[in-house]
């Protein structure tokens, strides 16, 4: 978030840019949750951590309503993409 702040060039006061950095950074948490919710952030956390820096606008995309739909679905019934649903993985989801 810090580099899409830099980016729009430091915004401080309520602007269109301040408004364009608050909806990127719920895109953002959206996509973590996401992410966590169905395991798909794995493999060393350094060089994931550095991917993810070094292509930041790439992260910043919304996750689509019928991903969201399909984990909701399987996590309801126990299970997605064959792995079982736990609370552990479902209260950020909450």
């Amino acid at each position: 978030m810090w580099l899409d702040w830099k980016d729009r060039g430091c915004p401080s006061t309520v602007s269109g840019e301040t408004k364009a950095l608050q909806k990127d950074a719920r895109i953002l948490f959206d996509k973590l949750v996401f992410e966590y919710a169905t395991k798909t952030w794995r493999g060393s956390g350094d060089s994931k951590m550095s991917s993810d820096i070094k292509n930041w606008k790439q992260r910043v995309t919304p996750v689509d309503s019928e991903d969201w739909k399909n984990f909701i679905t399987g996590a309801c019934m126990g299970n997605y993409n064959g792995q079982d649903t736990t609370v552990k993985i479902l209260k950020p989801v909450l």
